[in-house]
């Protein structure tokens, strides 16, 4: 993606989040050039960084690790997602999407008292992390089998209660259509760009109630450092990998970029 590209839906993202005017958003803007009426972008990332914050105290970090610590605001992001549903102990989930969120999402539902736990992720390697969990049923392959699976194993097969769309892809939101019950809830996570078509009579003769979820509850914070520290939420289990800055970019964001690589999050080790 070119730089101009970038920029624009960076600008598109300060406009939507921040309710900043496009024109304020200027490429070529530096501290030293700032005034009243102009917007630079690093004080953009700084508000953007800002909103996404999770409010913790730092003495309620003294039971968690540095690796836990790096890992709040992605797992903020997923109970945000499943308290967006309504989720509740007893209740089943499907978790479309195996990525760092998708994990965390499936780890917060095991937390939160799920019956159930499917997780469909085309990258076998990624899922074989997952499948240590004995809570999680991980598939792969042709979406009909988790599909099957569900009808099988849910009560007069109706589907799941709640599904969590974590790859940011119109497929992975249609298989959360087929899979969820009547009345059931999903929960947009994974970003899906452009205008996508979604089966709008299905969503409407099942009755289900369909999510946006962006970010998290900035009051997450205690709430969430309390269950990393009772072991019910083992984050750090997810960190598949640790790479010194003078290595991020070859270790670290070039190994992510490729398609079947079997990270589910990788931390760069700012220490010197």
């Amino acid at each position: 993606m070119s730089d101009e590209q970038n920029f624009e839906r960076f600008k598109k993202c300060a406009v939507d989040v921040l309710s900043v005017e496009a024109a304020q958003v200027l490429p070529e803007a530096t501290f030293e050039s700032l005034d009243a009426d102009s917007l630079d972008l690093v004080e953009l990332v700084m508000a953007l960084e800002e909103e996404f914050d999770v409010n913790v105290e730092e003495e309620e970090l003294e039971g968690v690790t540095d690796i836990q610590g790096a890992m709040l605001e992605p797992t903020a992001v997923a109970i945000n997602a499943i308290d967006e549903t309504r989720f509740s102990a007893g209740q089943t989930m499907l978790v479309v999407g195996a990525g760092p969120i998708g994990a965390l999402t499936a780890l917060a539902a095991r937390a939160a008292g799920a019956s159930k736990i499917y997780i469909y992720d085309p990258n076998e390697a990624r899922l074989a992390h997952l499948a240590k969990f004995p809570e999680f049923s991980v598939f792969s392959g042709d979406p009909d089998e988790v599909l099957s699976i569900i009808a099988d194993e849910t009560e007069s097969g109706i589907g799941v209660d709640v599904a969590v769309e974590c790859a940011g892809h119109s497929s992975a939101l249609d298989l959360c259509i087929e899979a969820t019950k009547r009345t059931g809830h999903i929960a947009l996570v994974g970003l899906i760009t452009g205008r996508t078509p979604v089966d709008l009579f299905k969503v409407c003769e099942k009755g289900l109630r369909m999510i946006g979820c962006w970010g998290n509850d900035f009051t997450l914070g205690s709430r969430l450092v309390a269950m990393i520290e009772s072991g019910r939420l083992p984050v750090e289990s997810l960190v598949t990998g640790i790479v010194t800055l003078d290595r991020a970019i070859s270790d670290g964001f070039d190994v992510l970029s490729e398609a079947e690589n079997d990270h589910l999050k990788i931390l760069i080790d700012m220490r010197v």
